[in-house]
């Protein structure tokens, strides 16, 4: 096990992880901004919203668009 580590701790230097691990993170960034984009791109009447309690919130500010 010591030697998996070790040869690991040579191969990937702290630089090199941090660098992976920002890439990492603006690939996830940009992915919740892309999801979250393209979500509320929808017309309000055809919102569907995550949770029922939002549903019915909305269901009783405009009754008349349901």
């Amino acid at each position: 096990m010591t030697i998996f580590t070790t040869r690991w701790r040579e191969r990937l230097k702290w630089g090199e992880a941090t660098v992976l691990l920002a890439l990492l993170t603006a690939l996830l960034v940009l992915g919740l901004s892309y999801f979250v984009g393209t979500y509320y791109q929808h017309e309000v009447k055809d919102y569907q919203p995550f949770d029922s309690e939002r549903e019915l919130q909305l269901q009783q500010a405009n009754p008349e668009k349901r």
